[in-house]
């Protein structure tokens, strides 16, 4: 049996599955009365409640009453749970990856651009008697309803609160109030959850007190007990109401909002959302929750804006002349972009543009698609449970808008390589992958034995940033690396990986594949993968039949060693959750009728 050693990795850092199968907690969609119930799932929700009445008298008739109740029991045991199991739930093995849709970007935002997993409507505004402002969720039903149809993704409604004294009110004394009408919003509306965003919050109420972090527990205890799904938003500074262990058990998902790192407000100019800096950060506000918060359940948030200010020079990080504003990504890279400098900061991982207007300089710091990807990509490698962005809309139509959304649909899941073909003619190798999923790095070990050398090499139909191949111990070691982070980023689709024309015989007599295959099943071992590959075979060149895997299978179609991991669903979480239950339910009873009819004969 041969040996292949593969490693592919994102980024260019060997990723094995059980980092890159980033865990996330399970959501399932509110499967309850809905607005976006079908009337089909109606139906056949009618059909499981008619069901028993007619089975229980048919029971009572001929079992007598002591059978008939234990019948129904049983009955009853296989019914429930079909019914009330979740409707929809994202594999443990999927990511997270987040927009928020703000009711302004509603109407004009394309969801069929890019897939994302959830989608936050925003928003619902807290009342000081905590009741909600629910007139922008009414306003944009039909925007809300085109979203669910188009995307294929959860969507949750936020509810908001910005003004402090507000917030310690509602914490005080409406807290019941809130929680019931958070439920309500998100049952009436067909919500999957609700994300809290409430900032700018004291560590203790002013009422009365209290930690501000206990009255939110209970807040969150009350909605996790009524099913709800529940994210919270935490500011780049972690405020301290955010600082506490417990908050894990009755949240989520953490979106940290990874942005306003220097603000329209700033006395200097900066990155809005920079990787590392002397000051606070993204590594620091994730190490920072961290501390409170399992990996799991962090999700980082990155700006599709960028501040524009008036500078005292043009030197990054000089003193701001008056106060900022923010601009689009599609404004920045449309409008300024094109007669400005740009520039790069290796330390925020940010692209930042310099202007002169009026003899003042101005800058802008913003993010684009190749520091968005980055920072998305460190975030996975940390093993958060996934990125998002504010807002949706916002880079729609600017040369980085496109790359964005294929970097959402790279990242749904952790790089993968359906199956690697190797394929020998002669002194040459021609090494094919199937189904590569945007994967940055691959590594290739194949034992060809002593005395053999690389003559030459070229790539195939990939993009590539480096190939190399060469003999090291016995060893073939083939290196690809994608272009990074864009064109393309990542190696995707299917295609010749590389060709390899090798000199020095493998074994007597001259080259052939059918001598070139015996050497690689002579270098017996066992395979090392560390991606998520789903075959791996040595090819016959024209061979056909069946000669299966192994020594002295070489006169069929393959040869060599298969690998098939565990089933990974798709992270795609469908709005089936009624139609789902209504079938279960039809199941259960064609179930019960059939546990009746054998019933009738034992009895």
């Amino acid at each position: 049996m041969s040996r292949i050693a593969l490693h592919a990795s994102s980024r260019g850092i060997l990723t094995r599955a059980r980092r890159m199968s980033s865990s996330i907690l399970e959501h399932s969609p509110v499967s309850t009365g809905t607005p976006h119930t079908s009337s089909s799932s109606t139906g056949m929700m009618k059909v499981f409640l008619l069901s028993p009445r007619i089975i229980v008298g048919l029971v009572w008739e001929k079992l007598g009453r002591a059978r008939a109740v234990l019948a129904l029991l049983l009955m009853l045991a296989l019914v429930v749970p079909l019914h009330s199991a979740p409707a929809a739930a994202l594999s443990s093995s999927g990511r997270m990856i987040i927009g928020f849709l703000p009711y302004w970007m509603a109407g004009s935002w394309d969801p069929s651009s890019a897939h994302y997993t959830d989608v936050v409507f925003f928003s619902a505004p807290v009342r000081g008697d905590g009741s909600l402002d629910l007139s922008r969720v009414e306003q944009h039903q039909q925007d809300i309803q085109r979203i669910r149809d188009q995307c294929g993704c959860r969507v949750h409604l936020a509810v908001t609160l910005f003004d402090k004294d507000t917030a310690d009110k509602v914490l005080a004394y409406h807290r019941i109030e809130l929680a019931n009408n958070i439920r309500s919003a998100v049952l009436s509306y067909g919500f999957d959850g609700v994300n809290i965003d409430f900032e700018f919050m004291r560590d203790k109420n002013k009422y009365t007190g209290q930690d501000n972090t206990d009255l939110m527990i209970d807040v969150l205890e009350r909605l996790k007990n009524s099913g709800i799904k529940v994210g919270i938003d935490v500011a780049g500074s972690v405020e301290t109401v955010w600082r506490d262990a417990r908050l894990q058990s009755y949240v989520d998902y953490v979106f940290l909002m990874g942005y306003d790192y220097h603000y329209a407000g700033s006395k200097n100019t900066g990155s809005v959302s920079p990787l590392e800096s002397s000051g606070i950060s993204l590594e620091w506000s994730i190490n920072k929750l961290l501390q409170y918060y399992p990996a799991s359940k962090i999700v980082l948030g990155l700006p599709l804006y960028g501040y524009e200010w008036p500078a005292q020079s043009c030197q990054p990080g000089a003193r701001t002349e008056g106060s900022g504003h923010a601009e689009t990504l599609k404004y920045i890279e449309n409008s300024i972009l094109p007669g400005a400098t740009q520039h790069w900061d290796p330390t925020a991982r940010s692209p930042w543009l310099s202007f002169t207007s009026g003899g003042t300089c101005r800058q802008v710091w913003y993010e684009n698609a190749t520091s968005i990807a980055i920072k998305a990509d460190y975030a996975l490698q940390r093993g958060l449970a996934g990125f998002g962005f504010w807002a949706l809309g916002y880079a729609q139509g600017s040369p980085s808008g496109e790359k964005i959304d294929m970097l959402v649909e790279s990242r749904r899941s952790p790089p993968s390589i359906g199956a690697v073909r190797i394929s020998v003619e002669g002194s040459e190798i021609t090494v094919k992958l199937e189904n590569a999923n945007f994967v940055s790095s691959i590594r290739l070990e194949i034992p060809v034995g002593s005395g053999v050398q690389v003559e030459s090499y070229s790539g195939g139909s990939f993009q590539l940033a480096r190939l190399s191949a060469a003999v090291q111990g016995g060893v073939l070691i083939v290196e690809a690396n994608a272009s990074e982070p864009f064109p393309g980023y990542g190696i995707h689709g299917s295609g010749v990986l590389a060709t390899i024309t090798l000199s020095g015989a493998p074994s007597t007599g001259n080259p052939s594949a059918e001598a070139w295959a015996h050497r690689l099943d002579a270098n017996g071992g066992t395979m090392s993968v560390e991606a998520s590959i789903g075959e791996v075979s040595l090819e016959h060149p024209g061979g056909g039949g069946g000669g299966g895997s192994g020594p002295g299978g070489h006169h069929g179609g393959s040869w060599g060693i298969t690998y098939t991991p565990p089933v990974s669903p798709t992270n795609r979480a469908p709005f089936l959750g009624a139609g789902m239950t209504g079938l279960a339910a039809i199941i259960a009873a064609i179930a019960v009728a059939v546990f009746l009819m054998i019933l009738k004969f034992v009895f």
